[in-house]
């Protein structure tokens, strides 16, 4: 991972919240508690999802993305969290400047499944499916989780609108 990148990346995690590698690490002896482990997945998939949108006006975040179960995900930006230390993310200097920051808070503030649903129709209309066709894959590719939480087309229709307007 190059300077620029790691610096990045470590700036995105502080202002996530994220104060020691340990917060998303995997599990771990002292992981038994399934809470624990389900707020180290959501804070995983936070920042898969902050960075999958994060890239489109950040070329030094550019990740190669593939469709996955809970949506897009980069094996390569997993590999470089996990690669980073305590130290580097306690001592290095803030290189995001405000238009990052503002995006980084708007989307941390989201729920897990409204990233997920929201990732989803981006990197489909990034591969050129048109809104229509982009909504109707997510009902198929979803269908679960969205009857799991009660949601339907109407949701993932207010999602896409929402991202629109966020760009």
């Amino acid at each position: 991972m190059n300077d620029i990148r790691k610096i990045k990346l470590i700036n995105l995690l502080k202002i996530m919240g994220i104060r020691s590698i340990s917060d998303i690490k995997p599990k771990s002896e002292e992981d038994s508690d399934d809470f624990i482990l389900e707020n180290k997945f959501e804070l995983r998939l936070k920042i898969q999802k902050v960075i999958f949108f994060l890239k489109k006006i950040d070329k030094d975040l550019d990740y190669p993305y593939s469709m996955y179960l809970h949506g897009p995900y980069s094996p390569q930006l997993a590999h470089d969290y996990f690669s980073i230390t305590d130290d580097e993310i306690n001592n290095v200097e803030n290189n995001l400047d405000e238009n990052e920051i503002k995006m980084v808070k708007y989307l941390n503030n989201k729920d897990p499944l409204w990233l997920e649903i929201a990732s989803t129709l981006r990197f489909l209309i990034d591969m050129n499916y048109n809104d229509e066709e982009a909504i109707d894959k997510v009902i198929v590719l979803k269908n679960d989780i969205l009857n799991a939480n009660n949601k339907d087309s109407q949701y993932i229709k207010q999602i896409l609108q929402e991202i629109k307007e966020i760009g």
